[in-house]
């Protein structure tokens, strides 16, 4: 078959080659824009649980609040007790073991207080950075979804690798049927 006859099935097939690999980029980027959906969504999701950690992380802080006014409630309820139990004993509030009964009362109350707001932090941090690694991964899921995005809207790489597809494939069918490639290009061997 001579250079002419071999230049037209050469570009039927070279062609189809392009079509299909133009036809196989769309496809693809249709599952790439899938995939970003999907990404998106798993974001979203991640940032709702975000917040609900952190509102978990209130609502245990409210709870030691509410424990630490228990606690003032029973420090007072303990000293208004023992000052009218030794006021009927005819004590005098301000000495010896009155007032170290007193001063234990109070150590015991700091004490608890203490214990109390430092469980009450932790329960916070800990409800923050929890909050914050789940935002760390939505923040991943969206920079997945965005970099898929834009992989699948690049239309230009897609007809570019397309129509390299075709020319090669056209390029090798015209050598297999006998075309003669220099004489193609106009150059004469």
């Amino acid at each position: 078959m001579g250079s002419l006859e071999a230049l037209p099935l050469a570009l039927v097939a070279g062609g189809l080659t392009a079509a299909g690999s133009l036809a196989s980029s769309q496809t693809q980027a249709a599952q790439q824009r899938a995939q970003a959906n999907a990404l998106q969504a798993q974001a979203n999701a991640s940032r709702q649980q975000a917040d609900i950690q952190r509102q978990k992380g209130e609502i245990e802080a409210q709870k030691y609040d509410r424990q630490r006014e228990q606690l003032r409630r029973q420090f007072r309820e303990t000293q208004g007790r023992d000052r009218s139990l030794l006021a009927a004993g005819n004590v005098d509030m301000g000495s010896g073991s009155a007032l170290d009964v007193s001063l234990g009362n109070i150590d015991r109350f700091a004490a608890d207080v203490g214990e109390n707001a430092y469980q009450k932090a932790l329960a916070r941090w800990d409800a923050e950075q929890q909050a914050k690694t789940l935002d760390f991964r939505a923040d991943t899921y969206d920079a997945r979804s965005s970099y898929l995005n834009r992989a699948a809207n690049n239309i230009g790489a897609s007809l570019l690798t397309a129509g390299l597809s075709g020319l090669n494939s056209g390029l090798r069918f015209y050598r297999m049927a006998g075309g003669d490639l220099p004489g193609l290009l106009g150059k004469r061997k």
